[in-house]
């Protein structure tokens, strides 16, 4: 009696002062074993049996499609979210990084007299253009070990030829030899698989993402470009508004707009890019997007596609605006 006693005591102990159902006497030869066989799931010794049974059970199908569907919907609503997020945290660096590069324009000016660095303005695989803001265009004897002129690199991915010569171009050395802050890191993204690696590939200069607008020089303004352009000529900063567009994201789906690292702003084909907030730049009908726009007065923003593309539509001649401005334009 005093084995069942203390046994019954040991499992209030387990389970609580109130016990869960009857417990299973025994005498003194039952040593709590646990049998297989016949009698598996049978614990001997007044432990009850539901205080250690196991119920295993499977996922329905419907069960498993419900969560499916679930996760589907959770994640149709967070994806759009995460790369916002992710477009807005491109952005934020972008804009910095064109912000950096205008104050090294700014730099660049006090030390020439004011005058701008040049856009450069030709085929890097054909007649090259004076020096320009992005890189140095011929050797001319200047650089030791480096070829006649700036090399072009289509059907490569990578620009390491390119690289020498960035760092002697005009804003080079004011720009601390960094060539990663002439990046839009999306592009960067972007041209790391699949149609727009294939793109970019196909790109002669791959030094920037960014144009700098040929209006520096009058380009694009029928014959009214500043004596010597093509010697390397700019006009002075001052020639400009504080609002007017100096510097965009070029249009990526066309390679022609990195032959050179300057931009025609009055030809259709030489526009903008729209990777820039929720903008599909393969989908020509789509007009949302844009991209980060660099000022002459130093400040940085973003802007349209649909904007860029009316002031261009717009504006001439005697009749300037942000995108086609400056002296040649007025």
């Amino acid at each position: 009696m005093s084995v069942a006693l203390s046994k019954e005591a040991d499992c209030r102990d387990l389970l609580g002062d109130e016990p869960q159902g009857p417990l299973l006497q025994t005498d003194n030869q039952s040593l709590n074993t646990f049998t297989t066989g016949s009698d598996q799931g049978r614990f001997s010794g007044g432990i009850p049996f539901r205080a250690i049974q196991r119920v295993v059970r499977a996922f329905t199908l419907i069960e498993l499609l419900v969560v499916i569907a679930i996760l589907a919907i959770l994640a149709a609503i967070l994806l759009p979210g995460l790369a916002n997020a992710s477009d807005r945290t491109e952005r934020a660096i972008d804009m910095n990084n064109v912000r950096q590069t205008l104050v090294a324009m700014n730099m660049y000016c006090e030390d020439n007299n004011g005058y701008l660095p040049h856009p450069t303005w030709g085929s890097i695989s054909g007649s090259p253009s004076p020096d320009g803001w992005a890189y140095a265009s011929v050797n001319s004897g200047r650089f030791p070990g480096l070829p006649g002129q700036i090399p072009s690199v289509s059907g490569r991915l990578d620009n390491t030829n390119q690289l020498p010569w960035f760092e002697r171009g005009q804003l080079g050395p004011y720009l601390a030899k960094d060539q990663n802050l002439l990046d839009c890191p999306k592009d960067i993204r972007q041209r790391s698989g699949g149609q727009f690696a294939s793109l970019y590939r196909a790109r002669e200069m791959k030094l920037t993402s960014y144009g700098w607008n040929g209006a520096v020089c009058g380009y694009g303004s029928g014959g009214r470009e500043v004596p010597n352009a093509s010697a390397g000529a700019t006009y002075k900063l001052s020639g400009f508004k504080a609002t007017d567009f100096l510097t965009w994201e070029s249009d990526e789906m066309l390679p022609f707009n990195f032959n050179d690292a300057g931009v025609n702003p009055v030809n259709p084909n030489e526009g903008v890019s729209k990777r820039h907030a929720g903008g599909n730049p393969t989908d020509l009908t789509d007009l949302g997007g844009g991209a980060i726009v660099g000022r002459f007065g130093a400040s940085v923003d973003f802007v349209k596609w649909s904007l860029f593309t009316t002031l261009r539509d717009t504006g001439a001649v005697g009749r300037p605006n942000e995108l086609l401005c400056g002296p040649g334009y007025r």
